[in-house]
């Protein structure tokens, strides 16, 4: 259930990353393009609010019985969840009103208006949060298989 919470984060997290940097190739509009991310983005986010304190039930439940050390991987996913928490709950909505509030398509913006750059800007941030909260999972997905395979000890199993 850990590794299968953690594949959908990260998988979820991979798939808004690349169509985030797909989509205006196919679609015209950057309006269309921010709000078809954006929404994926919406829902991935509250799925890793979700997910995070279930990522920390698994962990302990499921892993204490392996005496697996535990702290660090407990402290990625409370850090990973406040960075989607972060992102979905103070920059999405933000970037959503600044959108509203330029008045018009953003392919029709001056590159260097004020308000602009704080969009790409900020833009840039959530980018860099999903990035980071996705590779964390991709992250706790190595450990988790790591630990979960028997050791070999000079080429025996045990």
């Amino acid at each position: 259930m850990h590794i299968l919470l953690l594949s959908l984060w990260w998988g979820g997290a991979l798939s808004v990353w690349i169509l985030g940097w797909s989509l205006p190739r196919y679609i015209e509009s950057p309006n269309l393009v921010f709000s078809a991310v954006n929404s994926l983005r919406i829902l991935l986010e509250n799925y890793c609010l979700v997910a995070g304190p279930g990522l920390l039930l698994t962990l302990t439940a499921g892993w204490l019985s392996l005496q697996a050390p535990l702290r660090n991987r407990a402290i990625l996913i409370v850090v990973m969840t406040i960075l989607a928490g972060g992102s979905g709950r103070f920059l999405t909505p933000v970037l959503q009103r600044m959108v509203l509030a330029m008045g018009r398509p953003l392919a029709d913006m001056n590159l260097e208006s004020p308000a602009y750059i704080e969009f790409v800007q900020l833009k840039s941030l959530s980018q860099g949060l999903l990035l980071a909260h996705g590779l964390g999972a991709f992250l706790l997905i190595v450990m988790a298989i790591r630990v979960g395979r028997p050791k070999r000890r000079f080429g025996i199993e045990l």
